[in-house]
């Protein structure tokens, strides 16, 4: 599958899990939520939902994992004003466009040019059960995602720390949004 295909496949993971029973992944401080509907030869890392968190997490052997710096994703259900595929794609580009901070760091090598693994996907359906994330009424709508995607290989058995950080800065210094976090993966 595409990069894109699988920012489709992380958007529908992240929100066909309900808010109950808490935490959710993307409003997880310590990563008790990282096994959530989990499954599948790739392992979904989310960030955070604009703060700083430090999360621990056993994942099996053999899996890949996917994670993002940043990320957005915009929906006919979320902006009822967006009418149209092209309107839905101009509201993540622009969320994008703003990125100005970028970081990831696996077992204490950094990723250079991250900026390469920004991805747009198509549009596609995304269902939101009952007592979701965005508090809205459960329904299917269309959505769009664009961000920064990064498949890891499978590591190695053992303690692994990966660090995940993207931000939007305002030119006077002042984080607008920032997801950072440290995973402290234990691969069984």
């Amino acid at each position: 599958m595409s990069y894109s295909d699988w920012s489709i496949k992380f958007w529908q993971w992240f929100y066909g899990i309900p808010m109950s029973p808490p935490p959710h992944p993307g409003d997880d401080p310590t990563g008790a939520a990282c096994t959530k509907s989990q499954g599948g030869p790739v392992w979904y890392l989310s960030g955070s939902s604009g703060s700083k968190q430090t999360r621990s997490c056993t994942v099996s052997y053999g899996k890949a994992l996917l994670l993002t710096p940043i990320d957005v994703e915009c929906s006919f259900a979320e902006n009822p004003t967006l009418k149209t595929e092209g309107e839905l794609r101009s509201c993540a580009k622009s969320d994008q466009d703003q990125v100005n901070s970028l970081k990831l760091i696996v077992d204490g090598v950094s990723l250079s040019n991250i900026s390469k693994y920004r991805v747009a996907s198509p549009i596609f359906n995304l269902t939101l059960p009952a007592n979701n994330n965005l508090g809205l009424d459960p329904q299917v709508t269309e959505s769009v995602s664009d961000g920064y995607w990064i498949i890891l290989e499978p590591l190695p058995k053992g303690n692994h720390t990966i660090i995940t950080s993207g931000a939007i800065i305002e030119p006077t210094g002042v984080y607008s949004f920032v997801s950072d976090v440290t995973w402290k993966i234990n691969i069984k």
